[in-house]
């Protein structure tokens, strides 16, 4: 059920994608707390992404989730923050990052929604 698109300007190659993808799946596993089984990764990379007017390495991340808490989100955006840095070396004053806890009736999966499982 999480789901998390990260939009960078950074370029990669398919594999080095492929490869910061698995990693940020398994990292939203241990800051979530949920089986990487459900996390869902989107990776757009080499995107024209401007951040105060510059094309620095920059990130945009979406991280939405059912049961998302609040008053976890400065703590996960730090951990964000962190993980970026060390894996793409965006600096973490260059990454905007929107948190949504999803509602379950609104979250659809094998044909049901989770409201109704």
């Amino acid at each position: 059920m999480p789901y998390c698109c990260l939009t960078t300007n950074v370029a990669m190659n398919p594999q080095g994608t492929t490869e910061l993808a698995e990693k940020l799946s398994h990292f939203l596993e241990d800051i979530l707390g949920k089986p990487e089984k459900w996390i869902m990764v989107q990776m757009e990379t080499g995107k024209n992404l401007l951040f105060g007017g510059s094309n620095c390495p920059a990130a945009y991340c979406e991280l939405k989730s059912i049961g998302l808490p609040l008053e976890r989100c400065n703590e996960m955006s730090k951990a964000l923050c962190e993980f970026l840095w060390k894996e793409a070396r965006i600096e973490q004053d260059r990454v905007y990052i929107n948190f949504t806890d999803l509602k379950r009736a609104y979250f659809g999966w094998n044909g049901k929604t989770f409201g109704t499982m």
